[in-house]
């Protein structure tokens, strides 16, 4: 038994070294790697290979071009020059607003529009020289007698804003009232001066530009007296409207 042992012993031994005498070592990798054939399609380009060079002169992108601003239609200009053209009649000036409208009527029979138009002008002031109200009618009688016992021109003032006040004169030049103011305090009374602005009001006749003018140049031809102090101007319309 212990013979089976060892006969089964040595010929396991004995096949294992003819094993390892039968195995070869692999060959050794060599540092070149074969080059695989390439594949079909697009080439893969990386990010850096498509950058340029730092160094590299590239040109600046060229500015936008700006497109033209177009100009304006001239349908779209309002025209101040045109407007100016435009020419107006004008009769006047008339003292009263009955004289202007008789004119209006008259033309129109002659088939020509017309408008009155009012306009007030400033003139220079006046200066009115006043005793302002007294306390009550008596007080203001009293003080009429003694103005008139020096001979001094006086009026009582008997109704409105100034009721129980004396008037002593209204005057165009400042110096002439300072004059009486002078007069008048010296004999005792506070008078003062009251500037008064004056406003002239006249009448003018304007014929607008929707008809013919020739018309009604002729139509004013023999309705104007050419002597008279109303005169017929023609100026644009524009400085007609600026008065108004």
């Amino acid at each position: 038994m212990r013979w089976i042992v060892i006969s089964l012993f040595l010929l396991n031994l004995g096949y294992f070294a003819w094993e390892y005498s039968q195995t070869k070592p692999a060959p050794p990798v060599t540092g070149v790697s074969a080059s695989l054939p390439p594949l079909p399609g697009k080439r893969l380009v990386l990010l850096t290979e498509r950058l340029p060079a730092a160094d590299s002169a590239v040109p600046p992108p060229a500015p936008p071009r700006s497109s033209p601003v177009p100009e304006p239609r001239p349908e779209n200009v309002d025209s101040v020059a045109g407007r100016k053209a435009v020419m107006c009649l004008s009769v006047g000036p008339y003292e009263t607003a009955e004289q202007g409208n008789n004119l209006v009527a008259s033309l129109a029979r002659e088939g020509v529009e017309a408008d009155l138009e009012q306009l007030e002008l400033a003139q220079d002031s006046q200066y009115w020289v006043v005793l302002p109200p007294a306390a009550s009618r008596k007080d203001a009688l009293e003080n009429l007698r003694k103005l008139q016992a020096k001979k001094i021109d006086s009026y009582l003032m008997a109704a409105g804003e100034m009721k129980n006040a004396i008037s002593l004169g209204l005057f165009n030049k400042e110096a002439s009232a300072r004059g009486v103011l002078a007069r008048v305090r010296e004999a005792g009374f506070g008078a003062e001066i009251i500037p008064k602005p004056r406003i002239q009001s006249e009448y003018w006749v304007r014929i607008p530009p929707q008809q013919p003018l020739e018309n009604a140049e002729e139509s004013l031809a023999t309705l104007v007296p050419p002597e008279g102090p109303v005169k017929i101007s023609k100026a644009a319309c524009e400085m007609f409207a600026q008065t108004r």
